[in-house]
C-alpha cells in the first residue's frame, strides 16, 4: 500500500486492490514488544486513511469466519461502487465452478 505520494505504508499480508480490501494475520509477535503492537496499530489506521478495509485475522479464526468476513467487506465495496466490482472475489467464483 502506497501513499499519494509513492511512499510505502505497508506491506500486506493479503490485498485486494481495487476493492483496496486486506487481510492481516496478527499473530503472537505483534505483541511481544510494545513497539511492535504500537506499529501494529499505526499501521492498521494509516492504511484504514488511505481508505482500505483492514480485515484482522489471528489464528483463533476459522476458514469459512474469515472467508465470510472478506466476502461481507467485499460485498460492501461492491455496494459502494455501484456495481463496478464483482459480486464476491474473484477466487470465489473460481471455488463455485470447481465445487
Amino acid at each position: 500500500v502506497y501513499d499519494d505520494h509513492g511512499g510505502l505504508v505497508a506491506e500486506l499480508d493479503m490485498g485486494w486492490e481495487e476493492p483496496k480490501i486486506a487481510v492481516e494475520y496478527e499473530g503472537d509477535h505483534h505483541r511481544r514488544t510494545r513497539r511492535e503492537f504500537n506499529k501494529g496499530i499505526r499501521r492498521h489506521e494509516a492504511v484504514t486513511e488511505l481508505g482500505w478495509m483492514d480485515i484482522r485475522v489471528t489464528a483463533a479464526d476459522g476458514d469459512g469466519g474469515v472467508i465470510a468476513r472478506v466476502q461481507q467487506a467485499w460485498s460492501r465495496r461492491a455496494c459502494v461502487q455501484g456495481g463496478n466490482l464483482a459480486r464476491n472475489p474473484p477466487w470465489m467464483h473460481a471455488r463455485r465452478q470447481e465445487g
